[in-house]
């Protein structure tokens, strides 16, 4: 199964129906025709003044992207386009603070800051025009982090904790198969759920909610 932006394919051997392929009937079922967008970025300043023109409004990212970089007088046939989410890949991968980790390994980091900015989700945003306007994919994450993404089936007691560079974070995350037995105990022998005092031992994020 593959799955990319809202199309899902199933039960198909990716190799042999070809991901170009896949690609194609992806952009025809979500390109909007009409008006184009278009954005000036700094390159300097990338990811900042490419947030700031996503945020727009008026922005839509199922249209196609034009993309003038400031100062320069290219005009965008689909060199400047292709440059600039290559560019964006870096970025995102490397320096945005969203990510950790080596390419092919890579998780999210921990940042209650970036997550209330949306950063997060303007990555996702920026990843997915990237695949629709023939740019490249981001090809960086752990495998089970992605398959998790997808909805796909993994054993998360696979994953490797020390790719976590928060050690404060693996300390919590370590605690996460305890405290989940330590619950279903107290709701199998109790018939109730933990109430909010008994709740706030429990380390931040991984609280039941009602």
């Amino acid at each position: 199964m593959v799955l990319i932006g809202t199309v899902l394919f199933r039960d198909i051997d990716t190799h042999s129906a070809g991901i170009q392929e896949l690609l194609k009937e992806h952009k025809l079922a979500c390109m909007k025709p009409g008006d184009p967008n278009e954005i000036i970025v700094r390159r300097t300043k990338l990811l900042e003044s490419t947030f700031r023109a996503v945020k727009s409004k008026t922005f839509d990212c199922c249209k196609q992207l034009i993309v003038q970089f400031s100062g320069e007088d290219a005009i965008d046939a689909g060199g400047p386009r292709r440059e600039f989410f290559r560019l964006i890949r870096q970025e995102l991968a490397h320096t945005s603070g969203l990510f950790e980790g080596s390419d092919g390994q890579m998780v999210f980091t921990h940042n209650l800051k970036l997550l209330e900015e949306n950063k997060y989700w303007l990555a996702g945003r920026l990843i997915g025009m990237s695949l629709m306007q023939d740019g490249p994919g981001f090809g960086c994450l752990n495998p089970t982090v992605y398959r998790l993404i997808c909805g796909l089936p993994c054993d998360v007691y696979e994953f490797d904790e020390g790719l976590l560079a928060d050690k404060d974070f693996v300390n919590t995350v370590q605690q996460v198969p305890n405290i989940i037995k330590k619950y279903n105990n107290f709701v199998k022998h109790t018939g109730t759920k933990p109430d909010h005092q008994a709740q706030s031992k429990i380390p931040c994020g991984f609280r039941y909610c009602s």
